[in-house]
């Protein structure tokens, strides 16, 4: 799903092509194997798994067990997803563009993250600071979301492959979306 006309805008003019002037119809096969690239790293995200485990813990109203799930495993695989991104390699400048953005946006969720083990640390499950914090993680679930989006109108994964638990928050499948494809599953977001 397309959320924004910016992205769509963006995308349109990044697939679209000529038809009756001799160039190429679609993204470039060098544009192609960045998004390729990225959407491995994408589908690679070390933090789902620890993730869905500390959810599992906030439903379950054990806010220090999710709180420390969080610390020693959610927001350590966060980070070294951010580092894995950062080192894709790219060729073009449309996929270096979606390298950082979707850097910056794993970058936005580890300190989300980290506010939100915070706050589940201090066991306190019902007040404002809670609910605030897991709004920051749904938004930076949503950015990845959207930029995964994007990668996938220009390169359609042939298969939905779970990249994040179906009782991850902000829904089953992926960030926002059902059947979604980016791995950001993150604690608190129903």
């Amino acid at each position: 799903m397309i959320r924004t006309p910016l992205a769509f805008a963006i995308v349109i003019v990044l697939v679209g092509g000529c038809g009756d002037d001799g160039e190429q119809d679609g993204p470039s096969p060098d544009l192609v194997a960045d998004v390729r690239a990225l959407q491995d790293a994408v589908t690679r995200d070390p933090a789902i798994a620890p993730l869905a485990d500390a959810e599992g813990m906030v439903d379950e109203e054990r806010s220090a067990l999710a709180a420390q799930m969080l610390e020693q495993g959610g927001v350590p695989a966060a980070r070294r997803q951010v580092e894995a991104v950062e080192a894709v390699e790219v060729g073009t400048a449309e996929g270096r563009r979606f390298r950082r953005r979707l850097a910056g946006a794993y970058a936005e969720r580890v300190t989300a993250l980290e506010e939100y083990q915070r706050i589940l640390s201090r066991g306190y499950m019902e007040d404002l600071e809670f609910v605030e914090a897991m709004g920051a993680v749904r938004e930076s679930l949503d950015a990845v979301a959207s930029i995964d989006d994007e990668l996938g109108l220009l390169r359609p994964l042939p298969t939905k492959s779970p990249r994040r638990a179906p009782n991850a928050p902000g829904g089953s499948g992926g960030p926002g979306r059902s059947g979604g494809s980016a791995g950001t599953g993150a604690p608190g977001m129903r």
